[in-house]
């Protein structure tokens, strides 16, 4: 008999074929432990809780500025306070998501094809003839920088006047006959994504028009969709038109995703929906992939990737998410409600929050072998003088099918000594397990080891 480490969220690994590959990690991020007992462990993903309600409708877009959040839900744009008291600051039409950027004073915000303006006092409409429909905004060196609806073109507001624009300020994208998608800012670096190109521009100062085409950046690879990028940790990750997800090393489109990954964003209705964000946790940056159909996060200090679901739902009740106030807002696109993303926070604004691990096949060369018993190692004793939590395991032989589950508590407060131990698994040519945990507790998991018994 000998014990065997399965290992713990090492990927998402679901292969056409379930018998091949079923491995998964549902709202939880894999760790290594230096100099540890174990080689690596898995933590539970930080809960919602709520921070903000009651707004005009599913939130729209949000964005830190000199120090304040605002927030767009239903048809008002919000400041809002660190403790999530919220303040109307106008109207703004519209269902859609919001691009929107700042300076510092102004915010502009773009929706279906118009733009508007918050000054710091009201909110108005550009209707300065010289300003085309536009895609998307962002803001750099003074200038708040556009692309055009529909076109390979790009233009500018006037230097620090987002109200005042010129007809002679634009220019385009032209390496290639492509349709621009959304601008994305690195650094003093503007690259135009479009629907399968990128190229890059430099604020030169010319006094004609002050961007300039870098001569030598030409990617070949674009946009899914407008909001399927973000620019964080001083690059732009994205989901490319080829349903890829990359991101920008130098001027590489390195690819990050997997082919299991790539078989998500396909499975997707509609992934020119995707809302791409980032957040920090615990030393780890992850970059969400949102969609209506389904939500998988890239931790870029693992390399690994890893899903993220919502009670009774296919996908993440957070749309996106940003940073103010030293905390990350996790915003709905479902609910007029906004979130903060906290660790001790274990369910999701009340609703469970449930830990979903599935191992790889333990197999031996084809050969069959008994499994005697399993046991978790974990942080027990999370529970209250009340609730004594529990995990629960499954059994699957072909990938598809899962036996009736096993429980085991636990313990309440201070009991931690208690061992999660699972009896006879019975014998296959091939076994795979799933573990759950949906109790609002800590989680922690260390290892699962399994007595594995050869048969002769």
């Amino acid at each position: 008999m000998a014990r065997v480490a399965l290992p713990l969220g090492q990927k998402i690994g679901k292969a056409k074929a379930p018998a091949a590959s079923i491995e998964s990690l549902t709202n939880g991020y894999l760790e290594a432990i230096p100099e540890g007992k174990e080689p690596t462990a898995i933590y539970g993903a930080a809960g919602l809780r709520s921070l903000a309600s009651g707004l005009n409708g599913s939130c729209r877009g949000g964005m830190e500025m000199a120090g304040s959040a605002y927030v767009v839900a239903g048809t008002k744009l919000y400041r809002m306070a660190y403790d999530g008291q919220v303040t109307t600051l106008g109207d703004l039409p519209g269902s859609d998501i919001v691009s929107m950027d700042g300076d510092g004073t102004n915010i502009v915000m773009v929706t279906a094809g118009v733009i508007y303006v918050w000054n710091g006092a009201t909110i108005g409409q550009v209707t300065d003839p010289d300003a085309p429909q536009a895609s998307a905004v962002v803001w750099i060196d003074g200038y708040f920088l556009f692309t055009e609806l529909n076109s390979q073109q790009f233009f500018i507001s006037a230097l620090n006047d987002p109200t005042n624009f010129d007809a002679l300020d634009f220019s385009s994208a032209e390496w290639k006959p492509d349709k621009l998608v959304s601008p994305a800012v690195i650094r003093r670096t503007v690259f135009l994504m479009g629907e399968k190109t990128i190229e890059a521009q430099q604020n030169t100062g010319g006094s004609d028009f002050p961007f300039t085409r870098y001569a030598d950046i030409f990617i070949d690879v674009g946009l899914k969709g407008r909001d399927a990028k973000v620019c964080t940790n001083g690059t732009v990750y994205w989901l490319a038109h080829d349903l890829t997800a990359r991101r920008l090393d130098g001027l590489t489109p390195a690819l990050i995703s997997t082919a299991p990954v790539e078989r998500v964003f396909r499975s997707w209705s509609a992934p020119e929906q995707t809302l791409c964000s980032s957040f920090t946790r615990e030393n780890h940056l992850f970059v969400v992939f949102r969609n209506p159909d389904g939500c998988v996060i890239f931790d870029q200090t693992t390399e690994r990737w890893d899903y993220r679901k919502s009670y009774a739902s296919d996908t993440w009740r957070a749309g996106f998410v940003f940073n103010a106030y030293g905390m990350d807002i996790a915003c709905s696109v479902d609910a007029a409600i906004v979130y903060e993303l906290d660790d001790e926070t274990y369910d999701e604004d009340g609703d469970p929050l449930e830990l979903e691990i599935v191992t790889p096949w333990a197999w031996a060369k084809g050969l069959d072998f008994s499994v005697d018993e399993l046991e978790v190692i974990m942080q027990a004793g999370v529970g209250s003088l009340t609730l004594d939590p529990a995990i629960t395991a499954e059994l699957t032989l072909d990938g598809e099918t899962w036996s009736s589950r096993q429980i085991r508590r636990l313990g309440k407060v201070g009991q931690r000594s208690r061992r999660a131990t699972f009896g006879p698994q019975g014998s296959a040519d091939q076994m795979a397990w799933r573990f759950r945990i949906t109790d609002p507790v800590k989680r922690a998991i260390l290892g699962i080891y399994a007595e594995v018994d050869p048969e002769q």
